[in-house]
């Protein structure tokens, strides 16, 4: 029995809603998030969190159209980050989840049902 590892609803073929990724956990538990974002017609826009793996919060990022209005962040040890460092933190996250997202759209339209 596999575990979830993401939520990616879409609406004419574009990420449309929340958009969620876990990590890998250990066999039988509910695994860890790692991303999790609210998309419009294929754009962030909203709420976008990150998480380390240990659970604890990376960074809370507010989306505006697909452009980052504002940001906060955190280190693996829970501590507040400058508005720079949180806005570095957020780009990156947000690349890494792009990468993520890409390999699971290519997977999803991969094994699309048939219908004949």
């Amino acid at each position: 029995m596999g575990v979830r590892a993401a939520h990616v609803p879409y609406d004419d073929d574009l990420r449309n809603g929340t958009v969620a990724i876990w990590y890998d956990g250990p066999p039988g538990r509910e695994p860890p998030r790692r991303f999790e974002s609210v998309w419009h017609h294929g754009k962030r826009d909203g709420a976008t969190r990150a998480w380390y793996e240990d659970g604890r919060r990376r960074s809370e990022t507010d989306y505006a159209g697909g452009s980052i209005a504002g940001t906060i962040g955190w280190t693996d040890a829970g501590v507040s980050v400058s508005d720079a460092v949180a806005r570095e933190m957020a780009e990156h996250d947000a690349g890494v989840a792009d990468a993520i997202y890409a390999n699971l759209d290519a997977l999803i339209r991969e094994h699309l049902p048939r219908c004949d």
